[in-house]
């Protein structure tokens, strides 16, 4: 084949120099870039972050929102406890049990009952109320439409119309005298172990409606009945009565109540009755029938 046959490509060879230089540019370009990408990248955490916050601080700030639920807050008395707050009187102890019309009030109680060393300092008989007449809202209500679906509650399921007793108004009134299905009830609110027990509290014929002592053994409320201001406590499956005229009585356990979401309760129960506060206006007498 003739020199001459061969027809030129068009192509150029490109110079040693050339390649070096277009291969360090394109290295400068990479390395001016990633800082950049650093800055989309730690810019789209931040956001992320901020977004996380803010659904947090959304969910607290409706968790926190003032629902308007009805007298359940504390009564504590201004008077301080005196410094023989229990002491020995021949047979009886004396439990300071608040003050009231000018005067100490006491619980006088069978000496050697109980240790007193197990209850915590007192802050005065009913200074936490109970509830004895609780108020129910059904389907909507002034305070039903204001509580978060993430908001906690209680629930007694094995109803057609069960109740829900909201956490924060537990937290505040400790114990319940209720009714379920014909029945009188109490529900119980232990902070030690956040859960809320319910038990019958019919005994001989009679409804036993129950107030706060004052006192709490090992972080779980001394109720005290107001018929006899007898003293009990949760023990053994029962609510006990530990001092007083029915010492040795018992209030089975017939319940533990179901833990949810307001949201998930109310979905799953539509007919579910919300407790949402107390009618204080005859609080002495017991719980009326349904």
């Amino acid at each position: 084949m003739a020199q001459g046959d061969l027809e030129p490509t068009g192509l150029s060879p490109v110079p040693p120099s050339n390649r070096r230089w277009q291969f360090w540019t394109q290295g400068v370009a990479c390395v001016a870039i990633l800082p950049i990408l650093g800055f989309i990248g730690g810019q789209g955490l931040t956001l992320w972050d901020e977004w996380r916050g803010l659904q947090v601080d959304e969910v607290s700030a409706r968790s926190n929102a003032v629902i308007g639920y009805v007298d359940i807050n504390p009564n504590p008395s201004l008077a301080g406890r005196p410094d023989d707050w229990y002491r020995d009187e021949g047979e009886q102890t004396l439990l300071w049990a608040g003050y009231r019309d000018d005067q100490h009030r006491w619980f006088q109680v069978r000496r050697g009952d109980f240790d007193v060393r197990s209850l915590s300092m007192p802050i005065g008989r009913d200074a936490i109320r109970t509830i004895d007449h609780p108020i129910f809202e059904q389907g909507s209500g002034r305070r039903w439409d204001r509580v978060p679906d993430e908001a906690q509650v209680v629930g007694l399921e094995g109803d057609d119309e069960p109740p829900a007793y909201p956490i924060r108004v537990l937290d505040k009134v400790v114990a319940i005298n209720d009714r379920l299905r014909n029945q009188s009830i109490l529900v119980v609110y232990s902070p030690r172990e956040e859960g809320v027990t319910v038990f019958g509290a019919d005994l001989d014929g009679q409804v036993v409606v129950m107030g706060q002592s004052g006192y709490f053994v090992d972080q779980r409320p001394m109720l005290y009945d107001r018929e006899t201001e007898s003293l009990w406590v949760e023990r053994n499956e029962a609510m006990a009565a530990v001092a007083g005229p029915r010492k040795g009585a018992r209030l089975p356990r017939i319940a533990r109540a179901v833990a949810a979401e307001w949201g998930d309760w109310k979905s799953r129960h539509p007919r579910t009755r919300l407790l949402v506060g107390a009618d204080r206006s005859n609080a002495t007498s017991p719980p009326p029938a349904p």
